[in-house]
Parts: structure tokens; C-alpha cells; sequence
């Protein structure tokens, strides 16, 4: 049996966050049309910034138990609007 491309692509799941003042967002793609989005609490302050980096590690524990693992990190975008993006392969 081939893979189509559908089967492929699911095996891969993006990561993007973005953490400018407007947008405060983690999607989540995973390549076969189904995308997740969470917001984050904000930016300004220790309290958001913890309670955003425990979001983020729930969402990559769930990753992981999912049994996907990191391959690739990057960030883009411009100092008014950063993202980082995660790469995960689902083995």
C-alpha cells in the first residue's frame, strides 16, 4: 500500500506560538485538515509568562504521549510579531 499524501503529512505536527501583545496563540497542525488553537494567558509579567510555559509543556507532553517527537525548531516573523514554530514526526 502507498501513502498517499494525507497519510504522510499527519504524521507531522506543527507547532507555531506566537507571543506579540495582539496574537498570544499556540496552533496546532497536524496536516490533515484538523488545527488547534489555544490562547495564551498574555505576555506582560512572570505570573503570564509562567503560566504560558506550563501550557506549552502540557501541549508537548501530550505530544509525546501521542508518540510524536522533536525534530526541528525556528523562529520568524519580525520584533513586533515573533513566532516560534515546533516540528514534531509522530513515529
Amino acid at each position: 500500500m502507498h501513502n498517499t499524501s494525507a497519510q504522510a503529512t499527519s504524521r507531522i505536527a506543527v507547532v507555531q506560538l506566537f507571543t506579540d501583545s495582539g496574537a498570544k496563540r499556540v496552533f496546532v497542525s497536524y496536516g490533515d485538515g484538523r488545527t488547534e488553537q489555544q490562547d495564551l494567558v498574555g505576555v506582560i509579567g512572570k505570573k503570564d509568562q509562567e503560566a504560558n510555559t506550563e501550557q506549552l509543556q502540557k501541549l508537548v507532553a501530550r505530544l509525546y504521549a501521542e508518540g510524536y517527537a522533536l525534530i526541528a525548531t525556528f523562529s520568524t516573523g519580525t520584533s513586533e510579531t515573533p513566532a516560534s514554530t515546533l516540528v514534531f514526526r509522530k513515529n
